[in-house]
């Protein structure tokens, strides 16, 4: 009987070890690439597809437009701009604003740090409920390279906690084609429920609120005339 050299054992005892340990591969579905944007998203294998993306999301850097099936209730909008010389924490603002009127009566939001195709990320998460729906809305905002990148999801009925790795397994598909960090690790648990306003700007809520010279509401369309960037709820 033939025996394996404890040289080849250990090598092949440490490739074993090293496979276990790596992030797990993504099942790719679905892939759109976004030269101009600098962004590529690989869909899972099941569950989301990909959608027109409206006239006024696009003048606003907005690229990909992802929906989920009838068990995923879900949207997914991924965007890119240049910094045009706005700060960072600027943007991030602004886009805190949107996630909070999309979540529609706040019940609880948090910013924290995560990461966005592997480079260091802004995540802002709000929960609330439109029209009596439960929504909870995912923003990363983040910037490389004179560049901002912003991925939002918008989920509702609750199912954030029930299918949370689809939803993972659906942000870990964002990719920049250049300038992109290490393949991200799997989520370990599900999203918080969220029952404090911690986000910055949770005192601008309501549209009435909002400073003079700041965003504006006309119907279901916001407007943030000094970034010149519009969001239609």
């Amino acid at each position: 009987m033939q025996t394996v050299p404890s040289r080849a054992r250990h090598f092949f005892l440490v490739a074993c070890v090293a496979c276990l340990l790596a992030s797990p591969a993504l099942a790719e579905g679905p892939s759109k690439e976004f030269k101009e944007a600098n962004l590529k998203w690989t869909l899972p294998v099941a569950g989301f597809e990909f959608a027109d993306v409206p006239e006024e999301l696009k003048q606003s850097g907005f690229v990909a437009l992802v929906r989920g099936a009838r068990d995923l209730p879900m949207q997914g909008y991924l965007a890119s701009r240049k910094t045009d010389g706005l700060a960072l924490a600027a943007f991030q603002e602004e886009v805190v604003r949107i996630a909070r009127n999309l979540a529609g009566d706040v019940q609880g939001s948090t910013t924290t740090e995560d990461t966005l195709s592997g480079i260091p990320a802004t995540l802002v998460q709000v929960q609330g409920k439109s029209d009596g729906t439960p929504q909870y809305v995912r923003a990363w905002v983040a910037e490389k390279a004179d560049r901002f990148y912003v991925l939002i999801l918008r989920i509702y009925h609750g199912v954030e906690t029930k299918r949370w790795k689809d939803f993972d397994e659906l942000k870990r598909g964002v990719r920049l084609i250049t300038g992109a960090g290490g393949e991200e690790s799997p989520a370990t648990e599900a999203p918080p429920a969220l029952t404090a306003d911690q986000a910055p700007g949770s005192g601008g809520v309501s549209p009435e609120q909002w400073p003079e010279k700041g965003p504006t509401r006309e119907e279901n369309v916001i407007s943030f005339p000094t970034h010149n960037i519009t969001w239609t709820l």
